[in-house]
This record gives C-alpha cells, sequence and structure tokens, in this order.
C-alpha cells in the first residue's frame, strides 16, 4: 500500500503517548515506520517541524485528538524527509487508546490554491498602481457597508482624489513620465491609510479611498489634507503636479 500511495498513515497510542510514522522506505533501522515519543506542538514548533503560522491550528488539532475528540482535517507544513512537504492530515478515534489517520500529500492541491489565489488577486489589482481596480474597490466597499455597524465608532469616509496638471505631463514628457506619477501617487496613498482601508484607482488619473471607523470628522479632513499634500509635494516642483481631493 506504502508503495502506491504518497500519503503518510500513522497510529497514535493515546496511552503510551506514542505515534508510529509509517514512511514508503524503510528507515536506518530497516523498519518501515518510526516512532515518535513528541510530537506536541511546542516540541514541533521548537524543533523547526512545524511553521509558526501552523502552530494555532495543529495545538486545536492536537488538544482535540488526544482527548479522544473529533478533530476536522486540517492543512500543514511539515518538515519531512528533509524538505517542507504540505499535508493535509485526517485522524480517527478507534476507542480509548488508539487513534489512526494519515497525512495526506496536498502539494499539488495547495499549490493549485495558491495559483488560483494569484490569479485572482492579480484581477482585483490595479497593474499600474498597485491598488484595488474600480470594480474590485466598488465591490470591498459594498462589503463593508453591508456589515452591521451599530457598535462601530466614529465615521465612514470616501476620498476621491484627482491629480490637477497630469494630462500636461503626459503631454510634455510623455507617458512613461505620466505612468511613474500615477505608480508613486499609489504608494502615497498605501503609506497614509491604514492596513484596514481600502484605496484604489478609478481610473485615469482619479483615485479612491474608503476609511471606516475614523473618530472624528476632524480627522477625517486632516487625513484628507494629508493625503493632497503628500502628493502635491513630491511631484509639485519637477512635475507640477497637485492633488485635489473631496469627501
Amino acid at each position: 500500500i506504502l508503495k502506491k500511495t504518497q500519503d503518510i498513515p500513522f497510529e497514535i497510542n493515546l496511552e503510551q503517548n506514542l505515534l508510529f510514522l509509517y514512511h514508503q522506505h524503510p528507515n536506518e533501522s530497516g523498519l518501515d515506520y518510526q516512532v515518535i515519543s513528541d510530537f506536541t506542538p511546542d516540541y514541533l514548533l521548537k524543533a523547526g517541524l512545524i511553521r509558526e503560522e501552523g502552530y494555532d491550528s495543529y495545538k486545536t488539532f492536537y488538544e482535540t485528538v488526544m482527548s479522544g475528540g473529533t478533530a476536522e482535517p486540517i492543512v500543514l507544513d511539515i518538515w519531512l524527509n528533509h524538505r517542507w512537504d504540505c499535508n493535509k492530515i485526517h485522524a480517527l478515534t478507534v476507542d480509548r487508546e488508539h487513534v489512526i489517520g494519515f497525512l495526506e500529500d496536498y502539494n499539488e492541491q495547495m499549490k493549485s490554491e495558491r495559483t488560483i489565489e494569484a490569479i485572482n488577486l492579480k484581477n482585483q489589482i490595479d497593474p499600474l498602481t498597485g491598488l484595488y481596480n474600480r470594480e474590485t474597490f466598488i465591490q470591498k466597499t459594498e462589503e463593508i457597508l453591508r456589515l452591521p455597524d451599530s457598535n462601530s465608532p466614529g465615521v465612514s469616509a470616501l476620498f476621491l482624489l484627482d491629480l490637477d496638471h497630469f494630462k500636461e505631463v503626459n503631454d510634455q514628457l510623455g507617458h512613461m513620465a505620466g505612468d511613474q506619477v500615477l505608480q508613486e501617487t499609489g504608494l502615497i496613498l498605501k503609506s497614509v491609510v491604514r492596513s484596514t482601508d481600502l484605496s484604489g484607482r478609478l481610473g485615469g488619473d482619479e483615485f479612491l479611498v474608503f476609511m471606516r471607523n475614523v473618530p472624528s470628522q476632524e480627522l477625517v479632513l486632516r487625513k484628507a489634507k494629508e493625503m493632497c499634500n503628500a502628493v502635491s509635494k513630491l511631484f509639485e516642483q519637477d512635475k507640477g503636479v497637485f492633488c485635489s481631493v473631496g469627501v
């Protein structure tokens, strides 16, 4: 069976706290399994056998299994055979003393999922500025607006930014200079807003920012001036570009 699968079966003896991990090829002792006496989350993390981002999910899985409960499968990166392998861990409690399960080879599935995620992200992003494109910005803003806000402090604000004299940059300095202005504007907007805020390109030389839970209207206006000043200071001397903003 082991020769016909990339999956790795295992058994856990709950009474002795031992894990028997079955490999495709015999190990140095000539056995086709490995006995592991410490597979606690803390030990595996400290030994570099799991990644830090997988610690919490494995801890929940481990505690459920060791208490005799039914654990939902989890996907985890594990250091196996001198490399990182992505595995989906399945476990079934047989009785008070025994658990059986297997590490499902999840490398191809994860690779496909990450490829799909990358494609989806690419479709959401304006390729020139790295901000959300118009459609995605509208979609994500509407999703936020549909959330219950009865306990949300402060106000929400939509900022519309426009680059004044941008057409003159394209006409006089060329489209490469114009692209540079748009790219650097995108970087500025990312730097002045919070990670929870949305920033996007509406099209042409127009940009959008949506902020939620701003403590006061005074801070909204202050943020508008900060955005505008940051863009204007960057370009006013060499390209004559200024920024207008409406809230």
